[in-house]
């Protein structure tokens, strides 16, 4: 994405997993939990696979049916490039609104009754 003072990598990520799942309750050690039983786990840091200057900012998301959505923002338009900003775009309280959509939800739904139908969704280019 581009403000127009940097561009951004914004990427999401939409899996199901098992509710209570051993690893991602591992992973979500030490998150915040809503009152509705979401997890939230908020993360700044330097990815591995950073460039110069290149922040990473998370916001990961576990429902308690086991729906996790994960948004990820670097400050840089790709990993290993060089910053273009101080920070990323998008603020924390934007990655977890972001995340927290129920629109995450619909799209899983979609994709599983495509691949049921022995069909490759329109975004998996076939």
């Amino acid at each position: 994405m581009d403000d127009g003072q940097g561009k951004c990598l914004v990427a999401v990520t939409v899996q199901q997993w098992e509710p209570g799942d051993e690893a991602l309750t591992r992973v979500f050690r030490g998150a915040t939990t809503q009152a509705d039983g979401v997890r939230v786990k908020v993360t700044r840091s330097h990815p591995e696979k950073g460039g110069d200057g290149t922040v990473l900012w998370s916001v990961d998301i576990w429902h308690p049916d086991g729906l996790r959505v994960a948004v990820n923002e670097l400050n840089a338009k790709a990993y290993r490039l060089t910053g273009t900003r101080s920070e990323p775009a998008l603020g924390i309280d934007e990655l977890k609104m972001i995340a927290l959509s129920d629109a995450w939800r619909t799209a899983l739904a979609g994709a599983h009754r495509t691949a049921q139908n022995g069909n490759e969704p329109a975004w998996a280019g076939g």
